[in-house]
């Protein structure tokens, strides 16, 4: 089974919300009871705001590039 890897830090109610619906679209492609396998990098938001404010669209695709990086590492 592969591994899904997704970005949270939004806040945790997105991160539930946006694996709860996941699992919804996972279960309704495959009905035999399992769970996909996902890994969730929650970063830190408190960077990614201060990229955008600054209109800093270099640094915020390196900054995510290496979250992105973080999770291929671990599996996903």
């Amino acid at each position: 089974m592969r591994t899904l890897g997704m970005i949270g830090g939004l806040g945790p109610e997105a991160t539930l919300e946006y694996y709860r619906l996941l699992v919804d679209i996972y279960r309704e492609r495959k009905p035999d009871g399992n769970y996909p396998q996902v890994l969730i990098n929650s970063i830190d938001l408190q960077p990614v705001i201060a990229l955008v404010t600054a209109n800093d669209r270099a640094g915020l695709v390196v900054h995510l590039e290496r979250e992105l990086q973080r999770l291929a590492r671990a599996g996903a």
